[in-house]
């Protein structure tokens, strides 16, 4: 049975608790994307009965793995040890010359004879490798495959081991236009409240957010509008009731608007532009 632990949440049933624990346990054995969330979730929707069926099960299927792994290990093990004694075994048993004898002596007085410091170079080595663990990666790939629930994609392999490839956003990038930004508008000296003066300042103020800044228009633009205001305006836009949605550009110039142009001058430009319309007029008809 798994031990719990501090990240293991609280299951009203105990059978739910030891088949969090053993899913969770298999996944990293066999190195599979294990989701916390989803497999609260997945358990939380059984009943006591159907958690001891699945633990039951899971178990079974765990120590049958555990076991799969554990012979792949002594074999590799073995075979590996097998090899080394008998490259040294051959190394230290070489064929005397002059005596006409071969293999007379014994290898531990054939030890002996050669350099001290190579047969502690060598011991070293072997005893070394003999005492590095065997490659679990290798085994539990191959047990990935043979079980067909636990395969994963090459996708799903390479995010876990952190290869995910990495997405070149430099072609999405805008272009910034570089132009100066308009001077602060405070709203306190009739000259400022005029249509021309209100209508100046919010036309450079859109083209510098828009072309300078990549402001998105259709977002929220308080933040940004208030680095722009000073005295009056910055106080008035400051306390001004803005409501719970985002406070976009659109909303920002009609209220604007409404605030410093009198309607004396709205008025008098409507009918500058009415007087405009029907000059044209007169011009379109006399041709």
């Amino acid at each position: 049975m798994v031990l719990n632990t501090r990240s293991t949440p609280d299951f009203p049933h105990e059978s739910q608790n030891e088949l969090y624990n053993v899913r969770r346990e298999f996944a990293l054995m066999v190195k599979f994307p294990y989701d916390p969330e989803y497999e609260q979730e997945y358990i939380s929707a059984m009943t006591a009965e159907r958690a001891s069926e699945v633990l039951a099960k899971t178990t079974e299927e765990l120590e049958a793995y555990k076991k799969k792994t554990s012979k792949k290990s002594k074999g590799k093990v073995t075979t590996t040890a097998a090899t080394k004694t008998a490259a040294g075994t051959s190394k230290r048993n070489p064929t005397k010359t002059g005596s006409g004898v071969l293999g007379d002596t014994p290898a531990d007085e054939l030890a002996t004879d050669e350099d001290p410091e190579q047969n502690e170079n060598e011991t070293d080595v072997e005893s070394v490798n003999e005492t590095e663990p065997s490659d679990s990666s290798s085994s539990s790939s191959s047990s990935d495959d043979d079980d067909p629930r636990l395969r994963t994609s090459k996708k799903d392999k390479r995010t876990v081991r952190g290869r995910t490839p990495r997405i070149d956003t430099r072609k999405t990038t805008k272009k910034l236009f570089k132009m100066d930004p308009p001077a602060k508008y405070s709203g306190e000296k009739d000259k400022d409240r005029t249509y021309n003066a209100v209508h100046q300042f919010l036309s450079q103020l859109s083209r510098y957010l828009r072309l300078a800044t990549n402001v998105d228009m259709d977002d929220d633009i308080v933040e940004y509008v208030l680095g722009f205001l000073d005295g009056f305006a910055y106080r008035w836009f400051e306390v001004l009731d803005k409501g719970n949605t985002p406070f976009r550009w659109k909303e920002f110039e009609a209220t604007f608007r409404s605030k410093f142009i009198p309607r004396e001058h709205i008025q008098r430009r409507m009918v500058v532009l009415y007087q405009n319309s029907l000059s044209r007029e007169s011009r379109l008809r006399t041709r």
